[in-house]
């Protein structure tokens, strides 16, 4: 060895030597496959550390980083245990946003809205108020700076997340508002908003873009097309409620490509389900989390009349009767996860390597519901996309 390379000789260095020398390969591929079967079983978590800790050091390359080394670990301790982590990295996550959006709600009512005087103040409280529970607000094109900005100024020291939305997604521009009512009940586990549906759409819109899948995929907004409670019961009323939602769903319709499926969510009388079209031929497929068939003769005739619409609108005849498919699937454990259900259904759709009909649908689903792993893996997504605007 010559001087200069003396001079350059680190401590990692002559461990490599020491440990290429005098450690057989032999020996060390052994250790490297038992480090790979590494296996809490029957062992207390301390004796899995031990041995964790002991085999590792023949694998360096595969627990370099802090976020290798602890993937292994957890993949290596019991499934019960494994879970309780996983759950805790989920609750963490949501507890980092929930204080975020409390904290922020606590500052706005301790203090005055900066460059808005109370009248305004109240209009766009009556706004926020009236659309909190349905869903985001929409944009009218005429007043879309205007109230874009009159939003920002008013609802960014709310407490409030704002996420604007680009055209690309639903068809027109959308501004989200996630506030403390949307995140309370998503952290618990119970009912969750449009908001919250909207939310993750966008984020499997750039999942889509990236697996070059935009071609196959198309979203509807859910706020668009969702069942509005109204004390209007006449049948001159009910007619034109359904006819404003079939024909934001036709608006969705067109334009598509051939064999390319509309993903849509959707709130039907307090109850999430997912419906999954393809227009061309006339398919539709209803993924309901909680009963087995067609449940609600409301949505069903609104997308007979959204169909009827989209053939119009391309000059053509269409099918007498529509082909409908209802597949076994993940059915949820209580009253309250239909919406993170549907979530779950859309993911495994747009990652599925085999989805190429709406027949199929029922090959991508074989469980009879999902676990809470599963679930909570959505919910991470969710709070990882949020935490990222915050």
């Amino acid at each position: 060895m010559t001087e200069e390379q003396w001079e350059n000789f680190t401590w990692k260095d002559f461990k490599t030597e020491l440990y290429e020398k005098y450690i057989p390969s032999c020996h060390r591929q052994k250790k490297q496959n038992e480090f790979w079967n590494l296996k809490q079983r029957a062992g207390t978590v301390t004796e899995y550390d031990r041995a964790f800790n002991q085999l590792s050091r023949y694998v360096p390359l595969l627990v370099d980083t802090d976020e290798k080394r602890a993937e292994k670990f957890r993949n290596g301790l019991r499934h019960e245990i494994s879970i309780s982590l996983t759950s805790q990295g989920v609750a963490g996550k949501l507890g980092t946003m929930l204080q975020y959006v409390q904290r922020r709600t606590e500052e706005h009512l301790n203090s005055k809205t900066p460059g808005i005087s109370n009248d305004k103040i109240r209009v766009l409280e009556d706004n926020v108020d009236s659309h909190r529970t349905l869903g985001p607000m929409p944009l009218t094109k005429t007043k879309q700076q205007e109230t874009k900005e009159n939003w920002q100024l008013h609802l960014i020291g709310k407490g409030t997340i704002t996420i604007i939305l680009d055209e690309a997604l639903f068809g027109h521009e959308r501004i989200l508002h996630v506030n403390l009512e949307d995140v309370e009940p998503f952290c618990r586990l119970k009912p969750i908003s449009y908001t919250c549906i909207a939310v993750y759409i966008w984020l499997l819109f750039g999942k889509v873009k990236k697996l070059d899948k935009a071609n196959k995929f198309r979203f509807v907004d859910p706020y668009n097309i969702g069942h509005v409670p109204s004390t209007k019961k006449d049948t001159k009323s009910i007619n034109e409620r359904m006819e404003r939602r079939a024909q934001d769903l036709a608006n969705r319709l067109v334009g598509t490509l051939s064999n390319q499926f509309v993903l849509v969510p959707c709130n039907v009388d307090e109850h999430w389900i997912l419906t999954v079209i393809d227009p061309h031929k006339e398919e539709i497929g209803i993924l309901d989390p909680f009963y087995s068939g067609i449940h609600d003769s409301t949505w069903k005739k609104v997308i007979e009349w959204a169909l009827k619409m989209f053939n119009a609108t391309m000059q053509r005849k269409g099918r007498k009767t529509l082909n409908w498919s209802i597949p076994k699937v993940p059915k949820q454990p209580d009253n309250s996860q239909c919406g993170f259900y549907v979530m779950r259904y859309m993911k495994d759709i747009i990652e599925s390597a085999n989805f190429e009909r709406i027949s199929s649908l029922q090959l991508l689903f074989n469980s009879k519901s999902y676990s809470s792993v599963e679930i909570d893996e959505v919910r991470r997504e969710w709070a990882d996309c949020v935490l990222q605007v915050i």
